[in-house]
This record gives C-alpha cells, sequence and structure tokens, in this order.
C-alpha cells in the first residue's frame, strides 16, 4: 500500500537553495517563485519507491520520482504555466490516460518553441484539457516531417499513482 505524504515547512536558507535549483530546470517557474518564497516539503512512497513533493503556495508544484522531476498538472492548471505543448488526437487519449508514452503519429500540433529533451505539456485536440506532463524525445520539426516512434516520455498523467496520491491528500486536508 502507498503511504501518507507527511509535509514539513523548510526554511528559508533551504527554499534559497531550492528555488534556484527549480528554476534552473524550470525557468518558466521563475515567474511565478518570488526571490524570498517558501516552500514544504512532502515525502511519500508509491510502489516501494521514494517520491518527494515540493508544495508552494499549499500546491504540489515539482515531484521528484527516481531519476526524474516534473512539474504536476495540478500546478500547470493552478498557476497558469507557460510549458510547450504537445496536442494530440481523441484516439491517443485513452493510452496515455493509461501511462502510454506518445507517439509522433498521434500528435496534431507542436508548439514550435518546443525543444527536444525539455518538459512538455500533452493535451487534447478537442478541449485542450491537460492529460500529461513528459519529456520531448523529438523536436518539432522531425515530429512535423513524419518522423515515426515515441516523440514524449510521459512522466504523469491524470489518474496515475502520484495524481492519486495527491488527489487523496487533497481531501485529508
Amino acid at each position: 500500500m502507498d503511504s501518507e505524504i507527511r509535509k514539513r515547512s523548510i526554511g528559508r536558507r533551504e527554499s534559497k537553495r531550492l528555488r534556484e535549483e527549480l528554476t534552473g530546470k524550470f525557468p518558466f517557474l521563475a515567474h511565478i517563485l518570488p526571490e524570498k518564497c517558501l516552500f514544504e516539503l512532502g515525502t511519500a512512497e508509491i510502489s516501494g519507491k521514494k517520491v518527494e513533493i515540493i508544495y508552494y503556495l499549499g500546491v504540489p508544484l515539482v515531484v521528484k520520482l527516481e531519476d526524474r522531476d516534473f512539474v504536476t498538472v495540478e500546478a500547470i492548471e493552478n498557476f497558469n504555466l507557460q510549458i510547450p505543448r504537445v496536442t494530440v488526437d481523441l484516439g491517443a487519449v485513452p493510452y496515455i490516460a493509461r501511462g502510454a508514452d506518445v507517439m509522433a503519429p498521434g500528435i496534431v500540433k507542436i508548439d514550435a518553441e518546443a525543444e527536444e529533451g525539455s518538459l512538455v505539456v500533452v493535451d487534447d485536440e478537442k478541449h485542450h484539457s491537460i492529460i500529461a506532463v513528459g519529456k520531448l524525445l523529438l523536436s518539432p520539426s522531425k515530429v512535423e516531417n513524419g518522423r515515426r516512434g515515441k516523440a514524449v516520455k510521459v512522466y504523469h498523467h491524470v489518474g496515475d499513482k502520484v495524481w492519486r496520491l495527491l488527489k487523496e491528500s487533497r481531501k485529508n486536508l
């Protein structure tokens, strides 16, 4: 069974270091994180793996799980984060919602400013609802030129274990 989230406030010095780390890794966070901001750090266990959750203003901002760090769907929506988007056709949505990576043929649009290796948001073509967050594996030009294969490695999707853990913790507030 997965554990509950244990949260603790962190001090100004550690928050300053953490802000620098986060804005270095995710430059789009710089506009929402003031110089003197305070974070909370949550820890939990999911399927035997340690998960760290960084909270800002009570919102789960970034999750650190194994070798990957990613911004949560909740943070993207709450803070209106400007992250490059990859829009997929409706046929791809059920697969991605079950944890599949995004395949290039399912992409109908990709923001030109998206860069290979960067974090992207995956949304659907009809409602533009966010369904996942992941790492772009192919440049927009490769996707547009008909390249096949995996285009986005999905790190976090609506309904996954991290999403359910965060949702459950919100109910317990």
